[in-house]
């Protein structure tokens, strides 16, 4: 009796171990579905796609107006909070012509990386608050940190969902100006994603995102310079 006691509580241990093992690198090594992922684009051409995470904000404003400046299509991977306080600003990227991403509503999920999952109406959620203010109904996710596990594919096939993430390494938001750049040029390649921030999910309202702000004129002419052509996601995904 104590020999299956024994056997039953190694049993359960090894569950536990696996449990928060696998969890971390769930978070951290997001896996396909369906070939449903996108890293970059399938394209020989010199082109593009430039997203921006985690607002809107203070700071997209002035990001939209270095947009329309340089007419240049992007994608907002916005967050439901947000875009709750910051409606007219949604209505303005749509209004651009940019396209719209999911996500998420918060950064709930990652208290505790471990064992929690996105909450079960983080996405769906969003995508009510986005199309009720935008009109639009994204076709796009990307997951705060890449966080992909727990039954997350079942809610992104619910909402008909693409998954979407980018060029790695990210020109890291924290880093200055002049950094983001060279990260961009060490990377860069034709159908390349890359990742920028207008907001901060750690934070909202911080000023992280003043780097990204002050490089994005010089990345533009950089990137014309090149011959590299920005265009939206849905163009460089083929969907």
């Amino acid at each position: 009796m104590k020999k299956r006691w024994k056997i039953l509580l190694i049993l359960l241990a090894l569950v536990a171990l696996l449990e928060i093992v696998s969890a971390p690198i769930e978070w951290l090594w997001p896996q396909r579905w369906d070939g449903s992922t996108f890293w970059q684009g399938d394209t020989n051409r010199k082109v593009v796609a430039l997203t921006f995470d985690d607002g809107p904000s203070l700071y997209t404003a002035t990001v939209l107006d270095i947009l329309k400046a340089h007419n240049t299509p992007v994608t907002f991977f916005v967050m439901g909070q947000q875009v709750e306080r910051y409606p007219e600003l949604l209505r303005r990227i749509a209004a651009e012509g940019h396209e719209i991403g999911n996500h998420t509503y918060s950064l709930a999920a990652r208290k505790n990386i471990f064992f929690s999952d996105i909450a079960a109406d983080e996405i769906a959620r969003t995508q009510k608050i986005i199309a009720d203010i935008s009109g639009v109904t994204p076709q796009y996710y990307r997951s705060p940190g890449g966080q992909m596990g727990r039954g997350l594919w079942n809610m992104i096939r619910a909402e008909n969902l693409t998954v979407v993430y980018g060029a790695l390494p990210i020109p890291h938001p924290g880093k200055d100006a002049q950094a983001q750049l060279q990260t961009i040029r060490e990377t860069i390649s034709p159908g390349a994603i890359f990742i920028l921030h207008d907001g901060d999910d750690g934070a909202p309202d911080s000023d992280r995102p003043q780097a990204t702000v002050e490089m994005l004129p010089e990345l533009l002419r950089e990137l014309d310079r090149l011959g590299y052509e920005v265009i939206g996601l849905s163009e460089i995904l083929g969907r």
